[in-house]
């Protein structure tokens, strides 16, 4: 079994300030279920993007490879 995540635009939304309690909300299995939230927006400069990861219980990460790995896959469409 692999990692899940919430993607969110982070051109549109910002991570909330009720972080930890949204956090475990979205990500318990009984709701969306996820291993955790990732942010992606634009990074520094141009062609960068940023991500921006927290854990299920809301708790800022600095890294995650699998969260990064689902940053750069483009959507099927």
């Amino acid at each position: 079994m692999g990692n899940d995540f919430v993607m969110v635009d982070a051109r549109v939304s910002r991570p909330a300030t009720g972080r930890p309690k949204t956090c475990s909300r979205m990500c318990a299995r009984n709701g969306i279920g996820a291993d955790g939230i990732v942010f992606v927006g634009p990074g520094s400069h141009a062609g960068a993007a940023r991500m921006i990861y927290y854990n299920a219980d809301g708790s800022h990460a600095a890294m995650c490879g699998n969260a990064a790995l689902c940053s750069t896959r483009s959507p099927r469409i």
